[in-house]
């Protein structure tokens, strides 16, 4: 089983939404981020010798990214364009979402999450961007490409 040696480049790392089994990268990434975090219930009590005590709860996963904004018509059909993205916030859709490189042995990360926010940015004499930002629904799964 082949996996990336070394240190990863981010390049590498992708936000993908799963289509029918076809993992649709976000158009014209520029960035992503992942998020997984646990919820620490205090237990804390005069017992405790002044110091906080914590048992675990629940966790939370979130993934967010950055891509340049280029229109339907020409993003095609083999990624997933601003136009969609909008489209399915509005819908309240689920993504079936993957992380990772798609390199066989490499890290992927999957579930399903909901778009929580989409901003377009447009400034002047630069690019236009926008960032989406989706929060996991369920269980996350850690697996591999």
């Amino acid at each position: 089983m082949a996996e990336t040696s070394g240190p990863i480049n981010g390049t590498l790392i992708m936000l993908y939404k799963n289509v029918s089994g076809t993992n649709k990268p976000i158009a014209n990434l520029i960035s992503n981020d992942f998020n997984v975090q646990k919820t620490l219930i205090n237990v804390s009590s005069k017992d405790s010798a002044g110091a906080d005590e914590n048992i675990t709860g629940r966790y939370s996963w979130s993934c967010s990214a950055e891509s340049i904004t280029e229109m339907n018509t020409s993003v095609g059909t083999s990624a997933i364009s601003l136009q969609t993205i909008i489209s399915d916030i509005i819908a309240g859709t689920s993504w079936s979402v993957v992380i990772g490189s798609g390199v066989t042995g490499d890290l992927k990360l999957s579930g399903t999450a909901y778009l929580a926010n989409v901003k377009l940015t447009n400034p002047d004499n630069d690019k236009s961007t926008f960032t989406c930002d989706l929060t996991g629904t369920g269980a996350l799964t850690v697996g591999t490409f």
